[in-house]
């Protein structure tokens, strides 16, 4: 995905198949698409998008009962960003000390 300075968000290099069934004035499979979002929606994920290391995935698309292509999008932090905050955490921690990992299980020790 894409955001361009006019604040319009497309979608780039999806491929959305032709309908088969469909007339010789079927669409163009991997053009860009422009997704139509709110102002208060597109403000979000430009603010997302802003931030250091963050993009948007296009994580699900489908479409809904009146046949219209539906995407559901999220943002994540890329691998660059998420290794300089470890680096940052583990500094901060000091030397040979590392942050808990998440979602590790609880180890319980037993005596003997």
């Amino acid at each position: 995905m894409r955001i361009l300075k006019d604040g319009e968000i497309w979608l780039i290099n999806a491929n959305i198949p032709e309908y088969l069934q469909a007339n010789r004035f079927n669409h163009e499979p991997k053009r860009p698409r422009k997704l139509l979002l709110h102002r208060k929606q597109i403000n979000k994920l430009m603010g997302a998008v802003d931030r250091e290391g963050m993009t948007l995935i296009p994580l699900k698309l489908y479409f809904n009962e009146r046949g219209r292509a539906k995407l559901a999008a999220g943002d994540r932090q890329g691998q660059e960003a998420a290794r300089q905050a470890r680096d940052r955490e583990e500094a901060r921690l000091g030397p040979g000390r590392r942050p808990p990992d998440a979602g590790a299980g609880i180890e319980i020790l037993m005596p003997g």
